[in-house]
């Protein structure tokens, strides 16, 4: 039975996974093996199938651990000169097809110059790539791939991550470089960049506008490289490649945005992971000033001040008069511990009361009047090994009435 191109294409397309900008984490590289598998025999088929499936078979690659056997800690020479061979190929170039690349390097295998020099000039012949990703975590040789990098040019670029361990000033140099030729990236990742000096941050303001960006990934002490004219829609925090408290929590979080040359204005979503920061008297200004069209808050850490703020007011406060008068929906954090305490940051406070919660939850509106959902997540510290979490949820509707859910997840 013959099935017609367009059938055998459509089959194919289905079979790779084509959403690697909708994952959070690396691609699967499993998932990945069992879709080549498939696409490999489906191309022996026919003529027509192999016609079909080639640029399917060829539209993602990933050089990275466990990809095949030759290797344990990272893609082999073997593995890279074969690849390389099939797009230089003079007959059959595959390099037209390839749309997306992960290259992650973290071991000694990667060491050898070699390989290292075979990922250039792979870099150097996939111009039509819209997804890249690397990942050299404390990698010795990662200059060399990022030197290479500012040299090149992808005209279709929309999704572009890079993580390193601790990055340098060269690396940041090339950084702004390769940004600045690449106006047409929406998604960017940012990893391990939050010791760049504040000169860089600068810089990266000044030359690289990213005028179609609509969402940024990264840790908090690299928020400052955003420019005032950035497009930006969300922004989302994770936690810094880089051990240490000076790369999270709400002094962090207050010394980006002191470090924030204008606002945000087009920002509209706002997310740090895991209850990056408690919002008190001082940071809900910042927050207003810097973020005036905000509509979604994810990542409020409670506190004694964030109860505080929360009682400090008892009537509805006008929009002209609300720090975050956009604000619809706002996730609040909460982990707590034995013996009644609950933490932020590492220190401890007393554990808030089901009726406490109610009432800072109740009095949201009155900050906030725009506010329609409310999200109260309580985790369980570390130390207890609870891998549930216990959610509460409050719908504000307009008679001023509040619908009330609750589950566990």
């Amino acid at each position: 039975m013959r099935f017609p191109p367009e059938l055998c294409g459509k089959i194919a397309q289905d079979i790779r996974d084509s959403d690697w900008e909708l994952h959070e984490h690396a691609p699967d590289i499993e998932q990945w093996k069992d879709e080549n598998a498939t696409l490999y025999a489906l191309s022996l088929v026919s003529k027509v199938w192999r016609a079909e499936t080639i640029r399917h078979l060829w539209s993602g690659i990933i050089l990275s651990e466990g990809i095949d056997d030759v290797s344990d800690g990272g893609p082999s020479e073997r593995l890279i000169s074969r690849i390389l061979a099939s797009c230089n190929a003079s007959k059959h170039n595959v390099a037209p097809y390839i749309r997306r690349l992960y290259v992650e390097g973290t071991c000694n295998e990667m060491e050898e110059s070699d390989v290292i020099s075979g990922i250039c000039d792979f870099l150097t012949t996939c111009s039509r790539i819209h997804y890249l990703r690397l990942e050299f975590h404390a990698h010795p040789r990662r200059l060399m791939v990022l030197r290479t990098l500012s040299s090149l040019r992808f005209p279709h670029l929309k999704t572009f991550y890079l993580a390193v361990a601790e990055a340098e000033n060269k690396e940041s140099e090339h950084l702004s470089d390769f940004l600045l030729v690449h106006p047409g990236i929406q998604l960017l990742r940012l990893e391990g960049l939050s010791r760049m000096l504040e000169s860089q941050f600068q810089s990266l303001r000044e030359k690289c506008p990213l005028p179609a960006l609509e969402k940024i990934v990264t840790d908090i002490l690299s928020l400052p490289i955003l420019s005032s004219s950035s497009p930006v829609k969300t922004i989302e925090c994770i936690p810094s490649l880089s051990a240490g408290s000076h790369s999270a929590g709400t002094g962090a979080f207050i010394w980006a945005l002191s470090r924030l040359a204008h606002p945000l204005p087009n920002v509209t979503e706002l997310v740090i992971h895991r209850g990056g920061f408690e919002v008190d008297s001082v940071v809900l200004p910042g927050l207003g000033h810097f973020f005036p069209s905000l509509q979604v808050l994810d990542g409020v850490s409670v506190s004694e001040l964030f109860f505080k703020l929360m009682g400090s007011v008892d009537r509805r406060v006008s929009p002209s008069d609300s720090f975050l008068p956009k604000l619809h929906t706002l996730v609040m954090y909460e982990i707590y511990g034995r013996d009644s305490k609950s933490y932020i940051q590492g220190v401890a406070f007393a554990t808030p009361t089901d009726a406490a919660i109610e009432k800072a939850v109740k009095a949201l509106p009155f900050h906030f009047p725009a506010i329609v959902s409310a999200m109260y997540v309580k985790e369980g510290h570390e130390s207890l090994q609870i891998t549930t979490s216990k959610i509460m949820t409050r719908h504000f509707l307009e008679d001023g009435t509040v619908d009330e859910s609750q589950s566990n997840t």
